[in-house]
């Protein structure tokens, strides 16, 4: 027998003989047998531990996909799809709840649920949570609930016109400290969801919870990083970041403007200064002190002109860093060194009317007894 090579293998449902379905593992091969082809089937049941663990491995490749810079929202129909399609249900829907315990958001819903139930237009983003339907019970009861005969039950909302039928759901709570965060609903499964069903659904939930908060917290940043920047923008001078080394890590506009380069990854005084060197009294000699300010005069920087730079010890992200704001003072300094001239030039005056008056007041005082003593001469000594 001459094996040629595996054509597919594939995971299909099989029904026992108590009307439980079970997953199945089928095997294809193309192989030789006395000289002719014959394709050999075999088939392995996948037990629930394997089912689980490929679930969540074929979700968590999925979510592998979006990167920091995707908005939730964005791709979470596609991530309900896959879960809907691990479940064989066609409808799918994941909410948040609020820290109040009392207000849903809606985050999302599968393509199909949205083809098949949700035809109402304009839906709300919020609502209580007394005004949800029973899927919100296990909300109430923090656990997983399973209906398989929504047709049955007695406290049922019922759903709007339009909409496909309801026939079964299973409802996950996300609990954290106690508190019911987010809902995982999936539903209208050809057959009844059963205790496998559950754990697999848990595992999945569990997972997308977790890339939930991890975005949640990095849309965070990103709005939080946005509003600095703006709030940096606002204070009328250039300025940036840099690390222990002179690494620019952040410019603001105005500066990116002043310069019109890129400047982060680049030496501040590389781009600052005429000379590309270092300041001699650079705050930068020293080990970053977070919280300490100081200023220095920098003369000789972009072009020529005198800066005075205010350095601010800062923690950015996550190291010790300095934020540099620049003002060009080269009007300032000259102004200051006219006056200065201008001062000197008044004492050098002072200085010669003060001689001039020591020298001119004995002189004064002598031409006066001069003329004193030739009226003495005149009248004493005859005109010859």
């Amino acid at each position: 027998m001459l094996l040629k090579g595996e054509i597919t293998v594939a995971e299909i449902g099989a029904r026992q003989s108590n009307n439980i379905i079970y997953s199945v593992q089928a095997n294809c091969s193309n192989v030789l047998i006395d000289g002719s082809e014959h394709r050999l089937w075999y088939f392995r049941e996948v037990n629930q531990a394997e089912k689980n663990e490929a679930s969540v491995l074929r979700l968590r490749l999925l979510l592998s996909k979006f990167t920091t810079g995707n908005e939730f929202q964005d791709f979470l129909p596609d991530v309900l799809d896959t879960i809907a399609a691990e479940m064989h249900s066609p409808i799918a829907f994941f909410h948040t709840i609020n820290k109040d315990q009392e207000t849903i958001h809606l985050q999302g819903w599968s393509k199909q649920t949205l083809k098949l139930f949700c035809n109402i237009k304009d839906p709300q983003k919020h609502y209580p949570i007394s005004a949800a339907g029973l899927w919100v019970d296990c909300f109430h009861e923090k656990k997983t609930i399973i209906y398989n005969d929504y047709e049955k039950l007695t406290h049922k909302r019922g759903l709007p016109t339009g909409n496909e039928k309801l026939v079964r759901i299973l409802t996950v709570p996300v609990i954290k400290d106690n508190l019911v965060v987010a809902i995982l609903v999936v539903g209208n499964k050809q057959h009844e969801y059963n205790q496998n069903d559950v754990k697999q659904t848990e595992y999945m939930t569990n997972i997308l919870w977790d890339f939930f908060e991890k975005k949640r917290d990095e849309e965070i940043l990103e709005e939080s990083r946005r509003f600095n920047e703006k709030l940096l923008d606002t204070i009328p001078f250039p300025m940036d970041v840099v690390d222990q080394n002179g690494i620019i890590l952040f410019a603001s506009n105005r500066m990116k403007k002043l310069l019109k380069e890129d400047l982060v990854g680049k030496r501040c005084w590389n781009v600052y200064k005429d000379d590309e060197k270092q300041c001699g009294h650079c705050p930068l000699h020293q080990k970053i002190e977070v919280d300490k300010s100081q200023a220095i005069i920098s003369a000789g920087a972009l072009g020529g002109k005198t800066l005075k730079i205010y350095h601010t010890g800062i923690l950015f992200g996550g190291q010790d860093a300095i934020l540099e704001i620049f003002q060009d003072i080269s009007d300032e300094k000259s102004l200051q060194a006219q006056l200065i001239q201008s001062e000197r030039l008044a004492s050098v005056g002072l200085l010669a009317a003060g001689v001039a008056h020591e020298i001119n007041n004995p002189l004064s005082y002598a031409m006066l007894n001069l003329e004193h003593m030739s009226s003495l001469i005149r009248k004493n000594v005859p005109v010859s």
